[in-house]
């Protein structure tokens, strides 16, 4: 009786059966006109975030997410520097990430959601950091910035960490070492100033 197998179909489980490799496992031979799938470029990759098993893959990115995301890392790698008080183009370029941000929300094609939210909670984080930068003493500093949220996920495949959670914790160190200079630094100058009016002339 006939089993009604398709004879290629046959030849091609029979050849995946019998050949095997060095490890004693069964390569995957795969069906007849179907080509091997080709990996993406390193850059249409989002690394996984930290502690996860998963990762995300942009599907034909358009040009202008690759745009953004050069832009975000730029302004990631500008924000982990130290800047002098009179640097104007981060906040110039984080105004530019706003405004590609609404373009890349408003596409036809646009990414998928956890991509879009992932996104805009790059671009909040480092607004709000040259926020909290513009204010007066260490302690408001310190306060801003344990409201802001760094980013979850890597920008780019050679990130470990994301680089938006490196600057967060930078900038809570540098403020906490701010708000430490001052309570120590105004005991000190007081004892200087009665030191010197207690002086003998």
């Amino acid at each position: 009786m006939q089993t009604g197998w398709c004879p290629a179909l046959k030849q091609d489980i029979t050849s995946a059966t019998l050949n095997k490799n060095k490890n004693g496992t069964a390569n995957r031979a795969l069906p007849t006109g179907r080509r091997p799938r080709k990996a993406l470029p390193p850059s249409l990759k989002m690394a996984p975030a930290e502690g996860a098993e998963y990762h995300w893959v942009v599907m034909a990115a358009s040009r202008l997410e690759l745009n953004l995301v050069r832009l975000l890392c730029r302004c990631e790698a500008m924000a982990a520097e130290k800047r002098d008080p009179d640097e104007w183009r981060l906040e110039k370029y984080v105004g530019a990430l706003e405004d590609m941000l609404q373009a890349l929300k408003a596409q036809a094609s646009k990414p998928a959601s956890e991509v879009l939210n992932e996104y805009s909670r790059k671009v909040d984080f480092l607004k709000g950091m040259l926020q909290a930068e513009k204010l007066t003493s260490s302690s408001e500093k310190a306060l801003a910035n344990q409201f802001l949220a760094p980013g979850r996920v890597p920008t780019t495949a050679r990130e470990r960490v994301p680089a938006t959670k490196t600057v967060h914790l930078q900038s809570r160190a540098r403020y906490t070492s701010e708000m430490r200079s001052e309570l120590l630094g105004t005991p000190e100058m007081d004892v200087r100033k009665r030191t010197r009016c207690h002086t003998p002339s």
